[in-house]
């Protein structure tokens, strides 16, 4: 082992590791920034498919619901069943709207 930690040693460069110290207050305080920061984002992202979508197209399959909201079916029924987004029943297959997902998500960010 001892051998093989040597030719290690010579084959490749070892940077010694460097250790940035804080204090508690200051890394709180970056913490709730980046936060603000992921949440703006966050929001302007959704704000923006919100506009593009195309109100003709803003209806989903189920499938595409479930990829959206990132649950499963019976999640996506639930769901459907609380009013907690817009579906509509076409013929036999149920239909969301992407407007609804995407409002649901942004009242429930963490």
């Amino acid at each position: 082992m001892k051998y093989f930690f040597s030719l290690y040693s010579r084959t490749k460069k070892h940077n010694p590791m460097e250790v940035i110290v804080i204090e508690k207050e200051s890394y709180k305080q970056l913490l709730a920034q980046l936060h603000q920061v992921v949440m703006r984002a966050t929001r302007d992202a959704i704000s923006e498919t919100l506009s593009a979508t195309d109100p003709v197209n803003d209806w989903v399959d189920p499938a595409e619901a479930m990829k959206l909201l990132n649950v499963k079916k019976n999640k996506l029924i639930e769901l459907r069943d609380l009013k907690e987004i817009t579906s509509s029943l076409h013929g036999r297959k149920y239909k969301y709207s992407k407007r609804s997902i995407h409002a649901f998500l942004e009242r429930n960010i963490i």
